[in-house]
């Protein structure tokens, strides 16, 4: 029955644990609205699964995966600062805008921007 169709990926993932927060949320409040985005969204889940459209399933897992990468790439740039507030020093590039890892402790110094070899003095 699956051959030649899509199946599941993470976008299906993410969006079963979308439905089941919401029916979750649903025991509680009883909003007609869960219930309804639920049922569309296991229905939209199963019209991925069961797609012979390969190409547009994996553009659309792919776009997803774009915004994801952005939103947990935010968060791990922050615990990556915080890990090493004690060694390091952050700057962002004044003209491209790059973050750039100094170490501490240096005084004044030359950085030198490896996207765009910009060089600008800072204390570290």
């Amino acid at each position: 029955m699956m051959i030649g169709r899509y199946g599941t990926d993470s976008l299906n993932n993410f969006l079963l644990a979308v439905t089941a927060v919401m029916l979750f949320a649903n025991l509680f409040l009883r909003w007609r609205i869960f219930r309804i985005l639920s049922w569309a969204l296991i229905i939209y889940i199963w019209f991925r699964v069961l797609s012979k459209n390969i190409y547009k399933r994996r553009a659309e897992n792919m776009l997803f995966w774009k915004y994801r990468s952005k939103f947990t790439g935010f968060f791990s740039f922050r615990k990556q600062k915080w890990q090493d507030r004690k060694t390091h020093r952050y700057f962002s590039c004044p003209k491209c805008g790059a973050h750039l890892r100094v170490p501490k402790g240096k005084g004044k110094i030359m950085i030198r921007c490896t996207k765009c070899d910009h060089r600008f003095e800072a204390k570290s």
